[in-house]
Formats: C-alpha cells, structure tokens, sequence
C-alpha cells in the first residue's frame, strides 16, 4: 500500500474499523490538470475504499465553488451506491 492519492486501499489488511483518508481528490473532470502527481477524482477514491476524500482546489479555483463541490458530493454518493454497505 501507497499512502499517495491513486493507490489502490487495502482495507481488509487495515480492518473493518480503520478510517481511510485520500488526499488530493478532483472532480472527474480535473484529475490529472494540475501539479499534483498523483491524484483521484472523487469517485475512484470512494471506489477503492476510502471514509473520506480531502478536496481543496476543485472548490477553491471553481468558478462557481458550490456548484463544484455539489458535483464532487456527486460522485461521492454515486461511488457509495455502488460500493454497496
């Protein structure tokens, strides 16, 4: 395991109690346009497992910063639907 954004989770390692935080998180329109090296959008990181996600820029730099963190929480609760419980 990678503690970098982009890295696959292993949470059965971790176990069931383990709370799992990825940093750098985009909105599936943004991953990969900035400096960072390695990130996910918002989805991927639910996806693989994590209990939160950090996003700074996408919200910060956003034209309209609602609106993008809506889109992000988004993808968040669609990522959560198909992960299952």
């Amino acid at each position: 395991m990678d503690g970098g954004g982009g890295a696959e989770i292993d949470s059965e390692a971790l176990g069931p109690e383990a709370t799992l935080i990825t940093p750098g998180v985009r909105a599936g329109t943004e991953a990969g346009k900035d400096d960072q090296k390695r990130t996910m959008t918002a989805g991927e990181a639910v996806t693989a497992g994590a209990s939160w996600v950090v996003v700074g820029r996408p919200i910060r730099d956003a034209t309209d910063p609602l609106d993008a963190a809506r889109a992000i929480a988004r993808e968040v609760e669609e990522a959560m639907s198909a992960r299952g419980p």
